[in-house]
């Protein structure tokens, strides 16, 4: 028996799109049916020599998850963004002034909200307040964030208690965003 029956028919993608004509359309649909015949007749053969034919393999998943998330993407384009900390306790607050100190004579303008999240085994919120001041020259003068925290808005704490969880323990993503949430943390899936 020929190992050429259990190859796949070629696809459309394998020709250059100027040799793809109608004639080369219809072969291609007869190779898929005869392919499918084929397959359907060693699956028979197997059945009646007591064995178990081809199991059916259903399409993978992945493009139908990029479609969605492309839908899903262009459903929320023009749309305003909700704060995910909006709804948060905050236990600690601190403030950060500018460094250098802003020179005599700068306006303060108010403040920068940063909230970093992290653990505490429960949750423990800090609100960093930015003060930014204008100086006389027009400069832009902010506080800035402790270095320990990076740019991201949960803790180092928190961070390394997720690696450790995920990688060390061998405890699955579904399970460790439960049990976040159970702390009062808010943290998406992804």
């Amino acid at each position: 028996m020929s190992t050429s029956g259990s190859r796949k028919p070629p696809q459309i993608s394998d020709f250059p799109p100027q040799e793809v004509t109608p004639a080369v359309l219809l072969l291609l649909e007869i190779c898929y049916q005869l392919h499918e015949e084929s397959q359907a007749l060693r699956d028979e053969i197997a059945r009646l020599k007591g064995g178990n034919p081809k199991p059916p393999i259903k399409p993978s998943k992945l493009e139908s998850a990029e479609q969605d998330a492309e839908r899903h993407k262009d459903k929320r384009r023009g749309k305003h963004k909700r704060s995910k900390t909006q709804r948060l306790e905050i236990h600690d607050e601190i403030v950060l002034a500018p460094v250098p100190a802003p020179p005599a004579g700068s306006r303060f303008k108010g403040y920068d909200e940063f909230t970093v999240q992290d653990l505490h085994i429960g949750a423990h919120n800090t609100r960093y307040r930015l003060e930014r001041w204008v100086t006389p020259q027009g400069e832009m003068l902010r506080g800035q964030l402790p270095a320990a925290l990076g740019s991201g808005h949960f803790g180092p704490t928190l961070r390394a208690f997720i690696l450790y969880q995920y990688h060390h323990a061998h405890v699955t993503q579904p399970l460790l965003r439960e049990q976040l949430g159970e702390w009062g943390i808010e943290i998406s899936a992804g």
